[in-house]
């Protein structure tokens, strides 16, 4: 070692040969600034050179690219049964693109009209090689008024008059909504008839509207010019979703051998027929 100069000690002697510098570096006594900025290099430069340092960036061939599922769409979303509503769709990047409910497979782009018979949760699945992707769209059915008809009292009591060959009665009809959907009714329509082919009487008693779970009720007097053995009630109106509502109840009458009175015996009842309006 010089007089004049400081080796480097081993550790000093170390670092500048894994950096391939020389073996020996002097400095002058009063150059410890130097001297201590020089190692501070040194030890940065070996810390970034140790492999396990070195994070590996993933390359554009790393990163999987799924389909692009960019709209999957119904529309109107809800629909009164028997009607259509359109799905509508578009896909970029897939090999393969199925909508579930009897679809199938589909293109990339398309539209497809589906009538369900319940409320339908749609699935749109389009998968390529790096994988699949997945949508849904729903499809509801309306729901429509269900009319419970009935009669208070249940058995009302007919009087026939021969002499005026009239009959006499009279009860209230009371009907009651069952499934949550208001509506109007047009009219509550009572008929009578002596046989099956012939019709005696027939009065509107009015309508009005219900509410959701809520009843209607019409009183009705009948003085009939006959002697019934069929009564028939009918009903007809909308609901407020649309649908027609027609319900006819029919009953039999049992007429007494020894006393004008008939007691009003149910033995058929129709239930609520709904028609779709077009």
């Amino acid at each position: 070692m010089s007089r004049s100069g400081i080796r480097l000690n081993p550790f000093m002697r170390f670092l500048s040969l894994k950096l391939g510098a020389a073996p020996t570096l002097y400095f002058k006594k009063g150059d410890k600034m130097i001297k201590k900025m020089l190692l501070v290099f040194l030890c940065l430069s070996l810390f970034l050179s140790i492999p396990c340092c070195k994070k590996k960036l993933p390359t554009q061939a790393d990163i999987p690219i799924l389909p692009t599922l960019e709209y999957f769409t119904a529309n109107p979303t809800s629909i009164k049964l028997d009607d259509f509503s359109t799905l509508s769709w578009s896909v970029k990047n897939a090999t393969n693109i199925t909508i579930d409910h009897g679809v199938g497979t589909v293109s990339s782009t398309g539209t497809k009209e589906v009538s369900p018979s319940e409320t339908t949760l749609y699935t749109l699945t389009a998968t390529n090689s790096d994988g699949q992707n997945s949508t849904s769209c729903a499809v509801e059915i309306k729901k429509w008024a269900i009319l419970e008809y009935a009669l208070e009292p249940e058995n009302p009591i007919f009087i026939y008059y021969p002499l005026l060959d009239t009959t006499h009665t009279d009860f209230t009809v009371v009907l009651t909504e069952t499934n949550g959907v208001g509506g109007q009714i047009n009219g509550i329509v009572i008929g009578a008839f002596p046989d099956v082919d012939t019709m005696c009487y027939a009065t509107d008693f009015g309508g009005g509207t219900f509410s959701p779970l809520g009843t209607l009720s019409r009183y009705c007097s009948l003085i009939i010019p006959c002697k019934p053995t069929i009564i028939i009630g009918y009903i007809e109106g909308v609901d407020n979703n649309g649908y027609v509502i027609e319900e006819a109840v029919w009953y039999y009458l049992t007429w007494t051998a020894n006393t004008a009175a008939a007691r009003f015996l149910k033995v058929v009842k129709g239930a609520s027929h709904h028609k779709l309006i077009k």
